[in-house]
């Protein structure tokens, strides 16, 4: 196993710890314990996974929310008029699922839709094996294409004009940004074949300049057991990295 494969499998990992007993979670775990700069990982991430948890259970419901969703409700059903207690608990019981509701929908759409943070890239250290490391965890998870390219969009980064259908039929899985010293984005749309991550990697125009010159063009290069080919098209820079075979990526182009 290797570091990408341990932090794609973690990045599942709950930091209650109830994974623990999961021979996937453990064989990952027994990477992290071998590697210093894993566990460092590991324990950024767990300590980020607790600060969401605290986080998520003190969020509460805004006073305005409130009020819209109780508008909505009869006004019989808002006035404290007297009724049979089990009136009341139906009526309050409307009230509090809507709320829940509520509550639910505005956490779901934060958690789906959260600001990217960006990862920076400097030139002078800059390696495709690198851009891959960074990869994980991924900035925004999702199984469909097309949530990836609107959540890009939404947040000023590149997306591909066109997208190989062999690689849509693919399972998607989620994408990122990164950003290099001058400000150039580069982003990231990550999709699953055969149990592994396939790359797509689309980059700005002055990115490309900066941080592609010595890289080669229109043909395989192999680095750190990773594939990767680079390439124009349609007037923009690709770039596909997986340990896939490059047989079976070339159908991804």
């Amino acid at each position: 196993m290797d570091n990408q494969t341990a932090k794609e499998i973690l990045s599942a990992y709950r930091a209650n710890g109830e994974d623990a007993s999961d021979p996937l979670f453990q064989e990952a775990l027994e990477h992290c314990r071998r590697d210093p700069e894993m566990q460092k990982w590991l324990e950024q991430e767990r300590q980020f996974d607790r600060e969401m948890t605290n986080a998520l259970s003190e969020v509460q419901a805004p006073s305005e929310g409130l009020q819209s969703i109780l508008a909505t409700l009869p006004l019989d059903n808002r006035q404290s008029s007297p009724g049979s207690p089990f009136t009341r608990a139906i009526t309050w019981g409307a009230g509090l699922a809507a709320i829940a509701a509520a509550i639910i929908f505005t956490m779901v759409i934060w958690i789906q839709d959260p600001s990217p943070e960006i990862t920076p890239l400097q030139q002078a250290t800059f390696s495709m094996p690198q851009l891959v490391e960074k990869s994980m965890p991924l900035d925004f998870r999702s199984r469909d294409a097309a949530d990836m390219i609107q959540w890009l969009q939404r947040h000023g980064a590149p997306v591909p004009k066109d997208i190989p259908t062999a690689l849509l039929s693919r399972q998607a899985a989620g994408c990122r940004i990164f950003q290099d010293e001058n400000g150039h984005k580069i982003s990231l749309l990550c999709f699953e074949h055969e149990g592994k991550p396939v790359h797509l990697f689309v980059f700005e125009a002055g990115a490309a300049n900066d941080l592609l010159q010595n890289l080669p063009h229109n043909d395989w290069w192999q680095e750190s057991d990773w594939n990767f080919y680079r390439t124009d098209k349609n007037e923009q820079t690709i770039a596909i990295a997986s340990q896939l075979n490059p047989g079976l990526l070339a159908n991804f182009l």
